[in-house]
């Protein structure tokens, strides 16, 4: 499930709902069911799980937001959230970590973004989570 709306920086946002992942070993992508509407630069991607997440240095998961382009061949990473050393609060948003090249950032209307999960060792589980993705248009 994906929707709009305005969020704190006055831009529009696409909000993803992201299921639980029980199986710490399991990989695997998630297409973000909502098209890029616009041109625009991505500002801000944050987390909310809706449960507590311990990082584990030897088995952790990751995940990678990918801008797939208009015919979603594409593979750009646009920002990432490891818990290979941070811990997340339940409820509580945080920041995933945006790409450092500001052209990776870009998103052109029709883009197909995605979720993609790895994991360093045998994997760690995950809780259901909202995904906002901040969008500043141009």
């Amino acid at each position: 499930m994906s929707s709009y709306r305005e969020w704190t920086e006055g831009y529009p946002c696409i909000i993803f709902e992201l299921p639980a992942q029980a199986t710490p070993g399991d990989t695997g992508t998630t297409q973000i069911p909502t098209a890029v509407p616009f041109d625009g630069f991505v500002t801000r991607v944050e987390i909310v799980p809706r449960a507590a997440i311990t990082a584990n240095a030897t088995n952790f998961a990751a995940y990678t937001l990918q801008d797939k382009g208009v015919l979603a061949s594409g593979s750009t990473a646009v920002a990432s959230r490891s818990w290979a050393a941070t811990n997340s609060v339940a409820g509580t948003k945080e920041q995933a970590t945006l790409n450092a090249t500001p052209a990776n950032r870009e998103v052109k209307a029709g883009d197909t973004l995605q979720l993609v999960r790895s994991i360093g060792g045998t994997g760690l589980a995950t809780p259901a989570m909202s995904i906002l993705v901040t969008i500043q248009p141009r």
